[in-house]
């Protein structure tokens, strides 16, 4: 499951923080507020995402207290939007009451639905694989329509931006005349970050993607954002390298016995990010530097307030030495995976 951003997608995500807002007041009797609403006089924090998954239609994520939709969504009117909405403040606020091991359509959430007078299929709302097939010709349609609106022919641009205007008005949606997608990707959930985490990072930001890490409710993840086939390559680079690292450090221990403790294995880690990072930086160019500049653009509308952390560590300059030796003689291999879902359904994500 990927979540992704475009200009359609922002426009699309406020028409959802409006629903949202609208079903919070009306229907539930809940204080809002512009980042969260006030359940019980607590104060609860809610984050809005469109994701790209062929079958989970949404999905409410504890750890960053977040709902998910599908944007399949961007195209689909907006009753049956509201109904998905109301499926997942469901599963929040189940979560809520009820804790992260509640069941997920159990007793506790159908009674939430009924205490808010939600009519039945809420608490299993669907959308069938026609609906989700033509809503994704429409996206495609627009986004090929946006393309086509920076075309050197003037007439030709003129005409595929009015007929991407239309569908989008048709859908509450504003016009911004851009094609760019940016993906993101969520990996290595873990309850603190680390050396070795810091350096695949490291390694992993060399191949066309930015990466960070965002920090949730007691846990973070390593987010990777790129584009789509960017994205894909990044992910089998981070798993080859987190088992590749630890394949380097047991093999250097046994080669120096003296190599003892974290400090030792974490400047160990520090180096191969160092040594590696050393030897692409001799092949850069100014299109890879430009690439670079898009992406930290694109990063910094989706995490406008995005700060950095320093930390401090201990360092064995012998364990770093030898890291960055093996870093230089780092090669990544090649891999594919691939994977097709064919049941569409709600999900509540744990």
């Amino acid at each position: 499951m990927r979540i992704i951003y475009s200009d359609v997608i922002f426009s699309f995500l406020k028409k959802v923080k409006s629903l949202v807002q609208r079903i919070l007041v009306t229907e539930m009797q809940i204080v809002t507020r512009s980042k969260g609403f006030i359940f019980n006089d607590i104060f609860y924090p809610l984050n809005f995402v469109t994701f790209e998954h062929p079958s989970t239609l949404g999905y409410f994520q504890k750890d960053f207290f977040e709902i998910g939709i599908n944007k399949v969504f961007v195209f689909e009117n907006e009753e049956i939007l509201l109904d998905v909405l109301r499926h997942e403040l469901a599963h929040y606020v189940t979560f809520i009451e009820y804790g992260p091991n509640v069941s997920r359509h159990g007793t506790a959430f159908r009674a939430t639905c009924k205490r808010y007078k939600w009519k039945s299929t809420i608490s299993r709302a669907t959308l069938n694989i026609e609906k989700m097939a033509h809503n994704e010709k429409l996206l495609k349609r627009v986004q090929k329509l946006l393309a086509l609106g920076s075309s050197h022919n003037p007439h030709e641009a003129e005409v595929a931006i009015i007929k991407a205007r239309q569908l989008l008005v048709k859908y509450n949606l504003d016009l911004k005349e851009s094609n760019e997608t940016t993906y993101l990707s969520r990996i290595f959930p873990q309850k603190r970050n680390s050396a070795k985490l810091r350096a695949i990072s490291s390694i992993v930001s060399t191949f066309f993607v930015h990466s960070i890490f965002n920090y949730g409710n007691g846990v973070m993840y390593l987010e990777l954002l790129g584009e789509k086939t960017n994205i894909e390559i990044a992910e089998y680079v981070a798993h080859f390298l987190n088992q590749k690292f630890d394949m380097l450090w047991e093999q250097t221990k046994k080669e120096h016995a003296y190599l003892k403790g974290l400090a030792s294995k974490n400047s160990f880690f520090r180096g191969l990010a160092q040594g590696y990072l050393h030897k692409t930086r001799m092949h850069s160019s100014a299109a890879l530097i430009k690439i670079e500049q898009q992406l930290i653009q694109s990063v910094q509308r989706i995490y406008p307030k995005l700060c950095t952390m320093k930390c401090a560590f201990k360092h064995n300059e012998i364990a770093t030495r030898l890291g960055h030796k093996n870093g230089v003689n780092l090669n990544v291999y090649s891999g594919i995976a691939q994977c097709r879902g064919k049941t569409y359904f709600l999900d509540n994500l744990k």
